[in-house]
């Protein structure tokens, strides 16, 4: 486990890191590359400013007043609008800039927290480890009570099974040293009778061989005294061949005699002999009644003690089979033990074999974590080292941005005074502007019925004039005596001619008089416009142009009303994109937040960091990329604005031309 979570095993975080490194302080670089580029574009604003100045300086010097205001008009409009947009983006830079501190410093923090979860987490894993040791070698000591339970009970149920195995032999045996008992007695009986049986037979052959002694010693009494009566009958023959013969008998007498002496002595020893065996016999007939007797007792209390034994063989074989089937439930209680603590021993040895695997993950993780930490700190010291070398780079240009600020405040204080200026002039020319359109009504409404005049007295001329004709043609074609009637008519008509002359004059007089009234209008608002400045000779020409061309006004309001829907349109446009910025913005603080997830989870997932960073990274490009594109989006408004000047002069011009048209006719009239 130790040699599995060691540092060698696990990997060490490669040169990816120093890469994002360096990306990042590229885009810091760029973004310091940009500020200066926005802040060159400020003070090339200025320059313009002060260019725009002296042009409409030398314009005012050259030009109309009413040119010239505006000339200027517009430019302030455009400044003010390029200005406004250029603080924007600069407070959005700032912002950003300071959004990016704050996000660095949770980011440290962050970090810091992650670092204190790892470690508690490690402490906990660490505890964990510990408390499982502790369980396992818990879990072990148990396992070796119930192996050390189960051998003893394995030792007991054995040792009870050669109890009664021995019980069983020792039954046995006695039982067979019984039987063998018994079946000596019961040959010792059947000797002793067989002995009893042969001591009656030896009583009898000895009876036999007395009564055969007995007559044999008759026979030899017989012929002892048939040889004495031969012997008393040879003595009484003659002596010669009765000495040889005495000597024959008396050899023969002698022999005999050693034969009968011979014959006593047998008889005299056959008859101890009998009457030893006698007494043996009767001494072995007493014994063997007695040994007869005795086994007769021996045998009933074999008996006796058989019967017993059977008793006791019947009980010994209940109890073996009681401890038999102890034994087997013992045995099978050992073997269902030993199964429970074998499955016991293998979820054991599996729980300790993944607990020991999830210990060896958990500190490769940590090992992993630690490494990937180690890497994040070194990355973390060297953006803190590059912040801290772009920290003065940073002042100096916060230091020319706040004076740009500053400058462009000024500016905005200079151009807020003009416009409250501008708004006092207006307002006082837009009472102006309405007394006079109120008086050139009148005069318009007087026109209007004049004209109008005209043209039904035209109108009745001519349809007269056609009557005339259409009479005269009759009148020709009826005789030639209704020419006096004609020249009567014709005189009428001369007549009428010459009223409508008349009218005609009076009708000029009439303009003669509007016009020295709109003139002395247009001197009292040359007046009103010298005391409001040379701004008021643009609105006199615009005036003289309303007087003189209301078709020219018409279209001029319809141009303003389509530059007002332009305007509107850009202004939505920029609402959108003012809407896109925040979205961009809200995206980012999304994007913070998911820092901040991931930070939280970098105790459980530290791995996902980088992917987090990338995603980042990415969506800061994405926000740079945004911004460059509402950099285009401005660039391109303000080549609308451009156009929109462009035809703003092209339509003053078509206006200054109508104008002049208008007063030919005027003077034509």
């Amino acid at each position: 486990m130790v040699a599995s979570g060691s540092p060698a095993a696990s990997p060490r975080p490669d040169g990816g890191d120093a890469e994002r490194v360096q990306n990042l302080t590229q885009q810091l670089k760029l973004a310091r590359d940009q500020l200066d580029k926005k802040s060159d574009q400020c003070d090339e604003l200025e320059e313009k400013l002060q260019e725009l100045e002296a042009a409409q300086q030398e314009a005012s010097r050259g030009a109309e007043p009413s040119e010239k205001e505006l000339q200027l008009t517009r430019q302030l409009k455009l400044t003010r609008g390029q200005l406004d947009e250029k603080s924007d983006l600069c407070d959005e830079f700032a912002e950003q800039l300071r959004q990016l501190e704050v996000d660095l410093d949770e980011s440290h923090g962050d970090l810091r927290n992650a670092r204190s979860c790892l470690s508690a987490s490690g402490a906990e894993l660490r505890a964990a480890a510990h408390a499982g040791a502790a369980e396992c070698l818990g879990h072990e000591e148990e396992a070796q009570v119930l192996c050390e339970r189960l051998v003893w009970t394995r030792r007991e149920a054995e040792a009870a099974e050669s109890r009664s195995e021995a019980a069983s032999e020792l039954h046995a045996a006695e039982s067979a040293r019984l039987r063998s008992l018994l079946v000596d007695e019961e040959a010792s009986v059947q000797a002793l009778e067989s002995r009893a049986a042969a001591g009656d037979a030896r009583s009898e052959a000895l009876d036999a061989a007395q009564a055969k002694h007995s007559a044999e010693v008759s026979s030899l009494t017989s012929e002892l005294q048939r040889c004495r009566a031969e012997l008393e009958a040879l003595q009484d023959g003659p002596s010669g061949c009765g000495a040889e013969e005495a000597s024959d008998l008396e050899r023969a007498l002698v022999e005999e005699r050693s034969a009968k002496r011979s014959l006593a002595e047998a008889h005299a020893a056959s008859e101890s002999r009998l009457e030893e065996h006698a007494r043996v016999a009767a001494e072995r007939l007493a014994a063997a009644e007695a040994s007869a007797h005795q086994p007769k007792l021996e045998v009933e209390t074999l008996r006796r003690e058989l019967s017993d034994s059977a008793e006791r063989e019947a009980g010994l074989m209940k109890a073996l089979q009681q401890e038999k089937e102890l034994h087997d439930e013992a045995l099978s209680m050992f073997h269902q033990q030993r199964s429970e603590g074998q499955a016991v021993n293998v979820e054991l040895r599996q729980e300790l074999e993944q607990f020991s695997g999830g210990i060896e993950q958990k500190e490769d993780e940590i090992m992993n974590i630690h490494f990937e930490m180690v890497g994040l700190q070194n990355k973390l010291h060297d953006q803190m080292r590059l912040f801290s070398e772009n920290s003065e780079e940073l002042k100096q240009g916060r230091e020319q941005l706040a004076e740009k600020d500053g400058c462009l405040q000024h500016a905005l204080r200079q151009q807020e005074e003009f416009v409250v200026q501008m708004n006092e002039a207006t307002s006082k020319l837009q009472e102006k502007v309405a007394q006079l359109s109120h008086e050139l009504e009148g005069s318009r409404a007087a026109y209007q019925t004049l004209e109008q005049h005209t043209q039904a007295v035209t109108g009745r001329l001519e349809s007269e004039r056609e009557a005339l004709l259409v009479e005269a043609s009759h009148a020709r074609a009826e005789a030639d005596g209704r020419v006096d009637a004609t020249q009567a008519a014709n005189e009428r008509l001369e007549a009428e001619r010459r009223a409508l002359l008349a009218e005609l004059t009076e009708a000029r007089a009439e303009a003669s008089d509007s016009a020295v009234q709109l003139e002395h209008l247009a001197a009292a608002s040359q007046a009103s416009q010298r005391e409001a400045r040379s701004e008021l000779d643009v609105l006199q020409r615009e005036l003289r142009t309303a007087v003189e061309s209301a078709n020219t006004q018409r279209g001029l309001v319809a141009e303003h009303q389509e530059l007002q829907r332009s305007l509107r349109e850009e202004h939505l446009q920029a609402a959108c994109l003012l809407g896109e910025r925040d979205d961009t913005l809200t995206g980012m603080a999304e994007t913070v937040e998911e820092l901040r997830r991931v930070a939280a989870q970098c105790g459980d997932q530290a791995t996902k960091y980088e992917l987090a960073v990338g995603t980042l990274e990415a969506r800061e490009a994405e926000a740079a990329w945004q911004l460059q594109e509402a950099a285009t989006q401005l660039e391109e408004l303000q080549q609308r604005l451009e156009a929109q000047q462009q035809r703003e002069a092209a339509l003053t011009d078509s206006s200054r031309q109508e104008s002049q048209r208008t007063w030919e006719l005027q003077e034509r009239l």
